[in-house]
Formats: structure tokens, sequence, C-alpha cells
């Protein structure tokens, strides 16, 4: 049995920088969209317009800093919410990148 949740976001956090990636949970193999965020109060407006837009329903983020929480503050209410840990949830070596990133919170 697996579990169907329809569009998901999953968002790489940094201190100045959002990457997020839009996959439906129905056809995981293929990214819905991608985006790049700041982290101001605007932007992070922007960033819940956007999630709105694809309809995104779950979002599951990742800081290694405390630079989740404004983020989450701001998605709260809006949104089901996780917060994965980075060493548990960490890429295979070498294949780092932002996206990817993302990406791997979805799955």
């Amino acid at each position: 049995m697996s579990l169907v949740c329809g569009r998901v976001a999953g968002i790489d956090v940094h201190k100045k920088i959002l990457v997020v990636v839009v996959i439906d949970s129905v056809d995981a193999e293929r990214d819905v969209a991608v985006g790049k965020f700041g982290t101001t109060h605007s932007k992070l407006g922007e960033l819940v317009a956007f999630l709105r837009s694809q309809k995104v329903q779950q979002v599951a983020m990742e800081s290694t800093a405390q630079y989740w929480r404004p983020v989450w503050m701001r998605l709260e209410g809006e949104f089901e919410l996780q917060l994965a840990q980075a060493r548990s949830t960490r890429a295979p070596r070498g294949r780092k990148w932002d996206e990817a990133d993302a990406c791997w919170r979805t799955i």
C-alpha cells in the first residue's frame, strides 16, 4: 500500500536563500516545479504564493542551523509541515546540490 499525498514540497533552507522543489507524489519521478526564494518577509510571502499556486499540501524542510524558524512560522497554518534533521536525511556523498537536497526531503 502506498501513501498518496498529492503535491509535496521540499525546501533546503539556507541563511539567505530557500531552494524549493515541488513534486507530485503520484509521479515522484519528475519534478513539477523548482524555485529559489530569498528569506526576507516579502520573499517568504512569495514562497507561500508559489506553494499555493502549485497546490502543495505538505512541506518538508531541512536546515542545519536555526534558519528554518522564520520559514516555519510563515508557513505554519497554511501547510502541513515537517522538519528534517540534516544528518539523517543527507544526500549520498558527491551528489550534493540544493535542488537535490530539496527533492531528497520529499521522498
